[in-house]
């Protein structure tokens, strides 16, 4: 333990950015924070990096992450310690009873929305190979130590969906909701080979976790378990559709906005502007949007907005695309109109 403790710190020092960031963290206000939730290949990563860039900000990437030390730590305070990998990659934390101000899980979302957390992984984005492949060694730590003294920070997660109450009654973030159309969402993971929502099971991440959750989800407990048999793409796409429930049931004051990732890519930063302008914040322009995000594929780096919107169409089965269609009149969803 001792040993790991000081590789640890010593691993901090070789990157005195983190220092820096941590030293920073102490004048931010979590309350201003740009907050970006979505599930996963929704357009969070290009949501928060064109806000960043027009906030002249640092983004946080992910720090719901099952492999960030300090993520394990505040999890391994709570019932949720057993789990394994497989189970906390696709777990979504939910808001606790426990509102000490000491909960771990609390202390540890500050520090994500005040860009304290050490280590790369939160970091990924501004480090991305372009970056390393355009610019010397000295003048990536240059700008990386420059981003890190930046006061304003905004940050991205796939798996806070479940917690957006909380963020909200602990810091008021602004906080801001990506959908896509899950069908669009089952075709890239098919794309790209992913594989990990193979081990998905909709009863251990909505109804067994001994939190609150269970007292939102058990409605469809019968079909949690029906759908728990079936192909792990229609379990990937109930799992989309429950937590875009929970999202749309929650009370107007959660302090959120819901963008539609299909109206970005269709009208660009006027959309943002709409949807920005109750807000004191800044919609980015549409330079700041033509960037592909650091979790753009390369092969779909030059897609035209219709072949990022309905490849889906020539990419699914008309069965794959009727059993999601099921799905989302299960649980009644609809896929964001466009």
């Amino acid at each position: 333990m001792m040993r790991d403790c000081i590789e640890k710190k010593f691993e901090e020092l070789k990157h005195p950015e983190w220092l820096m960031d941590a030293l920073v963290s102490r004048v931010v206000d979590p309350s201003e924070t740009v907050v970006i939730t979505g599930f996963w290949r929704s357009g969070t990563t290009w949501l928060m990096e064109s806000v960043a860039r027009s906030m002249n900000a640092k983004d946080v990437f992910e720090p719901f992450h099952f492999s960030i030390p300090s993520y394990q730590d505040a999890l391994s305070c709570t019932f949720y310690e057993d789990r394994g990998n497989d189970f906390l990659n696709l777990f979504m934390p939910m808001y606790f009873d426990d509102q000490s101000p000491h909960s771990p899980v609390k202390e540890y979302c500050r520090s994500a929305l005040v860009s304290s957390i050490p280590g790369g992984k939160v970091r990924w984005p501004r480090y991305n190979r372009q970056l390393q492949r355009r610019n010397s060694k000295i003048t990536t730590f240059y700008e990386r130590l420059k981003n890190s003294i930046r006061t304003t920070v905004v940050t991205k997660f796939v798996r806070a969906h479940l917690l957006i109450p909380a963020l909200h009654s602990w810091f008021d973030p602004v906080i801001i909701h990506v959908r896509r159309d899950p069908r669009a969402i089952i075709s890239s993971f098919r794309r790209h080979d992913w594989t990990f929502h193979h081990s998905l099971s909709l009863e251990r991440q909505l109804l067994n976790p001994s939190d609150t959750r269970c007292e939102y989800f058990k409605q469809w407990k019968d079909e949690i378990q029906r759908i728990d048999k079936l192909h792990p793409d229609v379990r990937l796409a109930s799992y989309w559709a429950l937590t875009d429930r929970f999202v749309k049931d929650l009370e107007p004051h959660s302090c959120r906005i819901i963008i539609s990732y299909e109206e970005l890519c269709f009208q660009g930063a006027e959309y943002l502007r709409s949807k920005f302008n109750s807000l004191d914040l800044n919609a980015p322009e549409n330079k700041d949007l033509n960037v592909s995000s650091s979790t753009t594929y390369e092969d779909r780096k030059q897609s035209k907005v219709v072949d990022r919107l309905y490849s889906w169409k020539d990419e699914l089965s008309e069965s794959k695309i009727s059993s999601i269609n099921e799905i989302m009149d299960t649980f009644l969803v609809e896929p964001p109109k466009y």
